[in-house]
């Protein structure tokens, strides 16, 4: 039932309610979601919303991570390039285009 709503509560303009539905599709490992979870690290005006997608994106393992973390290191919200960096060592970004990114 939640699967079904997940889309719908994602595109809600409560930032609370988006980060709810971003941590409810990370912990229910939904798929079809990682565009999503991207589009909002890249551009949501809520740095908690870039910052729990980017969380959702490590725990998905999806393959849009290394690019959610290039965007996430890059910016301007300390809480966004914090939870980047904690999730920098466990990713797959190669470690020469990390020290770039820094």
């Amino acid at each position: 039932m939640v699967k079904a709503i997940l889309p719908e509560l994602l595109q809600d303009p409560n930032t609370e309610v988006k980060v709810a539905a971003i941590k409810t599709a990370s912990r229910l490992q939904v798929e079809g979601v990682e565009n999503t979870l991207l589009n909002f690290v890249k551009s949501d005006g809520s740095e908690k919303v870039r910052a729990t997608a980017l969380d959702a994106l490590f725990n998905l393992k999806s393959q849009r991570l290394d690019e959610a973390l290039e965007t996430a290191l890059a910016d301007r919200s300390k809480e966004v390039r914090s939870a980047a960096l904690e999730i920098l060592p466990k990713s797959s970004l190669q470690e020469a285009v990390a020290v770039n990114l820094l």
